[in-house]
């Protein structure tokens, strides 16, 4: 019996078979027998969805020095899983946002969730946590697995700014609970999916492997999966693997970065001994020692000439301690953290000048991120305001938007040549991210018919979902009518979010004409985050209509509010039905108004009529739908 047959849940499993059978699209990686379950719509989209499937086998496999462990792979789309992905032994399951078809993944596709749950396959199949406890060495390994795979494929750039945003995931997530990432308490074991486990864990591995360096890091994993296959484990399993490669005491490290919450919050200070010929670097951690470990902390620092530059690693291992280093000549440049690998809060004084340096001589993007970041306050000085026109064409499109968003028009010779540079971006980056960032810039400076007529030029032309929404939101709020002649021109060939976009126009401007809009986008769209918001802008268009329409679409959110399998969608339908109520009882009030300061109109006694009725058929529906509800949640919220 295929293993993906006694995984998969039910209620997915069930779901699927509604729609209709899977296409099976058959692979191959080596003799392995690779197969990727499609709905049949989006099979000519596998090689694009999956493609890469084998080549991710191949990699981690030499990478780790452990072939791929199982018989098979298979990776399977069903509906209504609620969980994202879940990487069963030898059959991942993905959830329907999987379905793109190739548009739709100009704006963005799934590729490091694949690279997420096929590592998975080695850590916490092959090896597995002994405990919730211990789901770091699950979740924080896939995490790392994507930038592994991206640093392979799409190059370190890549993987840097997908770490990146990682540790900004977590410091988001850290402004609310710092928890140890080997937690022994916690509520419910669904605590544990956290942040810290997946985002968190990954940099932590990260700092691990640059401290460790690479040979002696991947060695330590191969031993790690060898000692312990087909076994459950804790984390000094994973530290007694990477001692045995290293010979060195690791527990210095796991104590304050697994064991340990939170992070260090460090200040940065440099100075230049002119008479000793040393730099001085002082770090001082500003984190509550009381709440929080102090960290010891080893730091590679460039330290940059007028030509050439050199490494040295320095170790930080008090709340504020001063290090000195001997160097040749008067640095240019003092880059601390050189390897932008320290998961921490950091904060620098440089000059705007060493930010320019920086930008131009330092061989990381995140080198490059920091220091654009950084000159956008210093906009005002010739070399920030030229670095930050350069950054417009830097290879990372990142870079490029960062410094998109740091423009106005008085770094540019006149208006006009900003506008020139806007629509330029906007017709040709290679990114959607920044042709969209470039739309909505120029709707910010930018508002007379030179620019319409642009918006509509790239709404018609853009193969982006996402550029053309940017640009259907600016047309609207140029000129209402236009806006909505153009939503209802995109409406019948548009997926994704331009669905939602064209959605949120129709909720308020539109009419009887655009229901079949509602009704079909409805059908469309099953990523559940999508659906949620559509609901919602459905309940919006109906509060504005007649009743006699309202009447047509009150069928549709009924069956939402009672039938959909997730808890938040259904609610999506019951807050919908609330707000037509709402509104229909807002009618009822002003025609009540008006009657009694004698301003009421003949045919107002038959609208009010329709709108009573309509809003018993609202009180009636609600108690249906309270009478099904079954999910404490829910009930809870509406009183069932």
């Amino acid at each position: 019996t295929d293993c993906w047959k006694q995984t998969l849940p039910a209620a997915p499993y069930l779901s699927m078979m509604a729609v209709g059978k899977w296409n099976i699209v058959k692979d191959k990686w080596r003799d392995l027998e690779v197969n990727y379950y499609m709905e049949p719509e989006y099979k000519p989209y596998t090689k694009r969805i999956f493609g890469k499937t084998p080549a991710m086998l191949e990699f981690y496999s030499k990478r780790l020095g452990v072939d791929y462990p199982w018989e098979k792979f298979s990776q399977v789309i069903v509906r209504d899983y609620v969980s994202g992905a879940m990487e069963n032994t030898t059959a991942v399951i993905h959830g329907d946002f999987f379905n793109q078809t190739e548009r739709e993944m100009l704006d963005g596709d799934n590729e490091t969730t694949v690279a997420h749950e096929l590592f998975h396959q080695w850590f916490g199949d092959l090896v597995t946590c002994e405990s919730w406890s211990n789901l770091p060495l699950n979740e924080s390994f896939a995490t790392y697995g994507e930038y592994l795979w991206l640093e392979h494929d799409a190059g370190r750039e890549e993987a840097d700014y997908h770490g990146q945003l990682d540790l900004k995931k977590y410091l988001a997530e850290s402004a609310q609970k710092k928890e140890n990432l080997i937690r022994f308490y916690y509520d419910d074991k669904e605590d544990m999916f956290d942040m810290h486990s997946y985002a968190k864990g990954g940099r932590v591995l990260h700092m691990l492997r640059k401290y460790l360096g690479d040979e002696a890091f991947f060695e330590g994993l191969k031993v790690y999966l060898s000692e312990n296959k087909f076994q459950s484990v804790e984390i000094h399993n994973l530290r007694l693997a990477m001692e045995k490669v290293c010979g060195e005491d690791l527990n210095w490290f796991f104590n304050q970065w697994f064991l340990a919450k939170g992070h260090p919050v460090v200040e940065i200070q440099t100075e230049y001994d002119s008479l000793a010929k040393k730099v001085q670097v002082t770090l001082i951690q500003k984190q509550n020692i009381q709440e929080n470990a102090l960290y010891t902390l080893p730091l590679d620092v460039d330290i940059y000439y007028p030509t050439g530059k050199e490494r040295k690693r320095i170790w930080f291992t008090d709340t504020k301690e001063t290090i000195s280093m001997d160097v040749k000549e008067k640095p240019v440049l003092v880059n601390v953290d050189a390897e932008k690998q320290l998961l921490a809060v950091k904060s620098e004084k440089k000059s705007s000048s060493d930010y320019v340096t920086q930008y131009k001589r330092c061989p990381l993007l995140l080198d490059r991120l920091e220091a654009i970041n950084q000159l956008s306050s210093h906009l005002e000085e010739a070399d920030a305001k030229s670095t930050i026109l350069l950054a417009l064409k830097d290879k990372h499109y990142s870079v490029r938007l960062v410094a998109l968003r740091n423009t106005k028009p008085s770094l540019f010779v006149n208006s006009d040549e900003y506008k020139k540079v806007l629509m330029d971006i906007a017709k040709t980056d290679s990114k959607s991210s920044v042709r969209n960032a470039a739309v909505k810039k120029m709707a910010d400076y930018f508002k007379g018919q030179e620019s319409l007529d642009f918006f509509k030029e790239v709404a018609s032309n853009d193969q982006s979902y996402l550029v053309i929404g940017g640009a259907l939101s600016a047309i609207n709020e140029l000129s209402n009518n236009e806006g909505l002649e153009m939503a209802r021109k995109l409406a019948p060939s548009a997926r994704g979010s331009l669905m939602l976009d064209i959605a949120l126009i129709l909720s308020d401007k539109g009419g009887k004409s655009d229901l079949a809009f509602f009704q079909n986008a409805y059908k469309t769209i099953t990523e559940n985050n999508a659906k949620y918001a559509l609901i919602a802008l459905i309940g919006r268009y109906a509060g504005n209509q007649e009743t006699a329409l309202v009447k047509e679409i009150m069928p549709l959110l009924q069956n939402i509010a009672i039938k959909e399998s997730a808890w938040f969608i259904r609610l999506a339908g019951i807050q919908a039905i609330s707000e037509i109520g709402l509104k229909t009882q807002a009618r009822i009030d002003e025609i009540n108004s008006l009657a009694s300061k004698g301003l009421g109109n003949p045919g107002d006694a038959a609208v009010m009529e329709e709108l009573k009725q309509q809003l018993k058929k609202i009180d009636d529906a609600m108690s249906e739908i309270r009478s099904k509800e079954t999910d404490p949640k829910v009930k809870r919220l509406i009183g069932g």
